[in-house]
């Protein structure tokens, strides 16, 4: 991801629903979702692109579950954001000071790229400046 630009990204994080071809009768409302016709189980998934690896995944959870709900189950979500992961990585990005110079701030953690559908609350980075 760093050679994209993105210094201190590890990855993207998104949701994806599975479907599922055999789901008797009595599971098929509570795994209905409001994407697809038909019943199927979602996952997040955080992948790094560059790769081609998938780093972390849920287990399967019911369709109509979002991005705000099974963010809340992603242990790797969770302990990337609680600094328990990759708190030993750092990175420099660049800022403006109060003259409008551009200065390098070196930071420590990692962060994950998210679509908008994740909850502004739940911050996915831990991100400290050294």
């Amino acid at each position: 991801m760093e050679d994209a630009g993105f210094h201190g990204c590890v990855g993207s994080m998104d949701a994806t629903q599975v479907k599922m071809d055999m789901c008797c009768h009595g599971l098929q409302t509570a795994n209905l979702g409001y994407k697809m016709p038909f019943a199927a189980r979602t996952y997040n998934i955080t992948v790094n692109q560059h790769r081609r690896k998938i780093l972390s995944s849920t287990c399967g959870h019911p369709s109509r579950w979002n991005d705000k709900c099974l963010v809340r189950f992603d242990e790797f979500a969770i302990k990337l954001r609680n600094g328990e992961i990759m708190d030993n990585n750092f990175f420099n990005l660049y800022k403006y000071d109060d003259d409008g110079n551009a200065v390098s701030v070196r930071y420590r953690g990692a962060w994950i790229m998210v679509d908008g559908g994740y909850h502004p609350r739940f911050i996915i980075c831990r991100v400290g400046v050294r």
